[in-house]
């Protein structure tokens, strides 16, 4: 069988095969024990290859079949955001080279396999876009929805809120009770100057 360009013999038997060889026009290319394998092109798929094996009781050829040289060529994109961290990451054959996230066609980020930024609103009102190439085709994939993380800090803000609600309310009491005082304090010094006037005025 063939598989990105290499051809695989394997020999399976009773007693166990010792001996297994690919052969090109009746050459030998490659021997193995159980198994024997060589790389192949296009030239070599016009030739006669054949894979014979042996176990000591009986012996086997067989012709290859399928002649595959070709890798399969693909390159795909996963892009997602999550807690305010965008991340793309590249998967393929060739292996990716190079992955960038933009923002407005402006680099953002740049990695091998993958990248990641942190995001924010600002950010997500953006066209941002992960990009990614392998030397053979390269992708482009547009972010879907934008996470920042936000709904996370809102207990905060609620809480901060809270604090200076009631540090508001200790002001606004500390105010109240110094008015009540002072009235307080005013209306004794009033009675105390009566009282004064008064035993003056029993003297006379």
């Amino acid at each position: 069988m063939t598989k990105a360009g290499i051809a695989t013999c394997t020999a399976k038997g009773h007693p166990k095969p010792y001996l297994v060889r690919i052969y090109k026009h009746g050459k030998i290319m490659h021997t193995g024990e159980l198994k024997a394998s060589v790389k192949i092109n296009g030239s070599i798929c016009q030739s006669g290859i054949t894979c014979y094996g042996e176990n000591g009781k009986a012996n086997a050829t067989e012709p290859l079949e399928k002649c595959n040289t070709v890798n399969k060529i693909d390159l795909s994109l996963v892009f997602g955001s999550d807690n305010g961290i965008a991340t793309c990451i590249a998967k393929g054959h060739p292996k990716p080279s190079s992955v960038k996230i933009y923002k407005d066609r402006t680099i953002m980020k740049i990695g091998k396999h993958r990248a990641s930024v942190k995001i924010n609103e600002d950010i997500c009102q953006s066209n941002i876009t992960c990009y990614a190439e392998n030397g053979k085709m390269n992708v482009t994939e547009p972010m879907g929805k934008c996470n920042t993380g936000l709904s996370n800090s809102q207990p905060i803000l609620t809480q901060a809120v809270l604090i200076a609600t009631v540090a508001k309310a200790i002001i606004l009491g500390s105010v109240a009770t110094y008015l009540i005082y002072r009235y307080i304090h005013k209306k004794k010094s009033s009675e105390l100057t009566r009282l004064q006037l008064q035993n003056i005025s029993i003297k006379q």
